[in-house]
């Protein structure tokens, strides 16, 4: 089996009007200032996209830690809430029978839960009673 092979041309390529020396040369000069170009372009590229990567992530799990605290910030006050409007329920329960002093202590409870509604900026409280 016989490969054939042509043997290529490079001088068709190149104009007449250059000489072989100043197409060496000119070659070269290409060679020498693109390949350190390019490769130079492709360094800095990898490192600023990976600069600029690394940046979005870690912005991005800062924000996450941030919104996670005012989460559980935001979750703590809603269970103080709670908790404070529970012991003031048990105490009206257990206030004393006469008409007055349960005036009183739903009065006071209704101004309760109404600041702090406003205060903490809670859409809905609902206090059911339940009529005994």
């Amino acid at each position: 089996m016989k490969l054939n092979l042509k043997k290529i041309n490079y001088h068709k390529w190149i104009p007449s009007r250059f000489s072989s020396f100043q197409a060496k040369l000119l070659i070269a000069f290409l060679v020498a200032t693109l390949l350190p170009l390019t490769l130079v372009a492709l360094v800095s590229y990898h490192v600023s996209y990976n600069l600029a990567r690394d940046r979005i992530t870690n912005s991005a799990l800062m924000s996450d830690e941030q919104l996670i605290f005012q989460l559980n910030s935001r979750l703590n006050q809603t269970e103080n809430v709670a908790d404070t409007i529970q012991y003031q329920m048990y105490a009206f329960e257990h206030s004393s029978p006469d008409q007055v002093g349960t005036m009183q202590a739903l009065t006071s409870m209704r101004s309760n839960i109404s600041l702090y509604k406003s205060t903490f900026d809670f859409f809905h409280i609902y206090v059911f009673l339940k009529p005994e």
